[in-house]
């Protein structure tokens, strides 16, 4: 299972509204594709953040360049970069877990 991080809303937004999600092709070090994929959205998200809520079942793939994911977004310095265009069966939301920062310290009452 790959687990992805969702930082931008507007990422959020094209995973739930169009089911699919990108993944940089240089950032894959691993086996690919992956069966399944587990998304971990930041503090942007509220009382959603800094968990796991939504997973998906991989159903098909391929690599794209940036313009073809983005074509009204202005040329910029990632405009040619590649990625994995992941679609997914459908993006249930799961058990949700929490995931702490092993770097930070937490207050237990």
């Amino acid at each position: 299972m790959l687990v992805a991080i969702i930082n931008k809303k507007r990422d959020y937004k094209i995973l739930r509204e169009q089911g699919w999600y990108r993944v940089p092709v240089k950032s894959v070090k691993w086996s690919w594709p992956p069966k399944w994929v587990a998304f971990y959205q930041t503090s942007i998200f509220g009382d959603e953040a800094y968990a796991v809520n939504y997973y998906g079942h991989v159903r098909d793939y391929r690599q794209a360049k940036r313009t073809e994911l983005f074509p009204k977004e202005k040329p910029n310095p990632k405009s040619g970069k590649e990625y994995y265009q992941i679609w997914f069966d459908s993006l249930p939301r799961g058990m949700a877990f929490t995931l702490y920062d092993a770097r930070a310290t937490y207050d237990i009452d």
